[in-house]
């Protein structure tokens, strides 16, 4: 194995101040510099405003739901997560022991519940066509926007509905990652 020779130059040093780490979830963009403690985590989605009279589209937040109808379903997939969880064994390698129901209905008539406001904070009016990251949340539903996550389950979120053709998707991601670099890091895109 050699090491180089004499005439060669050793390779340049690269600073971690000027490396930026990218790490795309389906849920959340983790951003920041290689020397960041901690990196920016915003919301990795992207609201487009629709066309006048263009097809409505919004990827969902959270997974969808599985309604269980019967008690009986519902008591055997709690029963078998208890017994999942006494099988594990605890940080400190002693055994588990799960809760007994009766106990947890106990406590649960004991705690009394929290009231909170009505006021869940304002609505954004967006300016432009675009609203990226966190602000999503704080759209008006009756905003005429389709929102989209571009990644979904660890892979492109390519569908038949608007915006999901790969094209549409990389677009979205180059968006979104500008948008990030720009307002938060101040590094612009050289065209």
């Amino acid at each position: 194995m050699t090491l180089g020779t004499p005439g060669d130059t050793p390779p340049e040093q690269v600073h971690s101040k000027s490396i930026i780490v990218i790490h795309p979830g389906s849920l959340n963009l983790r951003i920041g510099r290689a020397s960041d403690l901690n990196p920016l985590t915003i919301l990795h989605a992207i609201a487009r405003r629709r066309l006048p009279g263009g097809q409505h589209y919004m990827d969902t937040f959270l997974p969808e739901r599985i309604e269980l109808n019967q008690p009986q379903e519902f008591e055997e997939a709690r029963l078998a997560v208890s017994h999942t969880l006494q099988s594990c064994l605890q940080s400190d390698g002693r055994r588990r022991y799960a809760t007994p129901p009766q106990q947890i209905a106990a406590f649960n008539r004991r705690s009394q519940p929290e009231m909170l406001g009505n006021n869940g904070g304002e609505w954004i009016k967006p300016e432009g066509d675009v609203v990226i990251g966190n602000d999503i949340l704080r759209l008006d539903p009756n905003e005429l926007f389709n929102i989209h996550f571009p990644y979904k389950r660890g892979d492109f979120n390519i569908h038949g509905g608007p915006g999901g053709s790969m094209t549409a998707v990389l677009a979205d991601l180059e968006t979104i990652w500008t948008y990030v670099l720009e307002y938060n890091f101040q590094i612009n895109q050289k065209i």
